[in-house]
């Protein structure tokens, strides 16, 4: 289904989400996700740690070539984050941390 999107979004950033039970189960999905959806980033749980943590997989890109970001299908960037004690929840963090990447990416 959300190869079917990718024909008729041209813009905006396309997230998808994926629910595990194992960690090591977690990482592969979230990888595949992203090169076969074309995902911008997969957001990740475990079912056991949900509330408390996320794991966020993005394609690692390389540089420019005139106006295109070239990107390695075969480099995957999974990061972890943890609920910060003095976050009242998970998606407080998780905004913080898409800030902080989005503005790395530029």
């Amino acid at each position: 289904m959300l190869g079917h999107f990718n024909a008729l979004i041209h813009s905006g950033l396309k997230v998808s989400f994926k629910l595990e039970t194992l960690e090591s189960l977690l990482c592969q999905k979230v990888s595949a996700s992203l090169k076969k959806y074309k995902s911008d980033l997969v957001i990740g749980n475990l079912i056991q740690t949900r509330y408390t943590e996320i794991f966020v997989g993005t394609l690692i890109k390389q540089e420019k070539e005139g106006n295109e970001e070239k990107v390695n299908n075969d480099l995957i960037n999974i990061n972890r984050v943890t609920k910060n004690k003095n976050s009242a929840n998970i998606e407080q963090d998780m905004v913080k941390f898409f800030i902080q990447l989005m503005q790395k990416s530029g």
